[in-house]
């Protein structure tokens, strides 16, 4: 926490931040232009994700097409539902070891998706890492890596992973 939260670390992302917003109000202002309605929702979700995604990984997922960011989107996609979906456990708990709606099953398996995804994203930066020699970017998963790097009791992939879980989650 102290590293990723530190005052050093939230400068170096300060233009990021100040980026996305300048792309929320500029899609607002282009809404505008156009004549048509600002869908408040979407803009919020987008400018949140990428804020997010960038902090995390250095990368715009709200707005690639690269089959990463699709497979994230979906992922995401089909765990909302899941969570948006009436559930009979949640009035008769007496059936939650049952899960006979199979939500909770269907909700491993994105889960499990979504650290299958973590995994190659980690692999990934750590081969670039490898290649180039040093850090590529000084997001949050690189200040992961360096710590895991100085000290793999305290972090290491899985660890890093499920974080990434958790940050989405909030």
């Amino acid at each position: 926490m102290e590293q990723l939260f530190a005052n050093k670390t939230l400068d170096a992302n300060q233009a990021i931040r100040h980026e996305k917003v300048q792309d929320l109000l500029a899609d607002t202002h282009q809404s505008s232009l156009n004549g048509e309605a600002v869908d408040i929702g979407r803009a919020a979700f987008k400018t949140t994700f990428n804020l997010l995604s960038n902090t995390i990984f250095t990368v715009d997922l709200a707005e690639s097409n690269s089959d990463t960011a699709r497979e994230y989107k979906e992922i995401v996609w089909h765990i909302m539902k899941e969570v948006g979906r009436p559930n009979l456990v949640d009035y008769c708990p007496v059936l939650k070891k049952m899960d006979p709606q199979c939500i909770r099953q269907r909700m491993e398996v994105h889960f499990g998706k979504m650290l299958d995804l973590f995994d190659r994203m980690i692999t990934q930066r750590l081969h670039l890492r490898k290649v180039c020699g040093s850090n590529t970017s000084e997001d949050m998963l690189d200040t992961l890596l360096n710590i895991s790097e100085q000290n793999s009791e305290e972090m290491d992939k899985t660890k890093i992973e499920q974080l990434f879980l958790v940050v989405d989650a909030t």
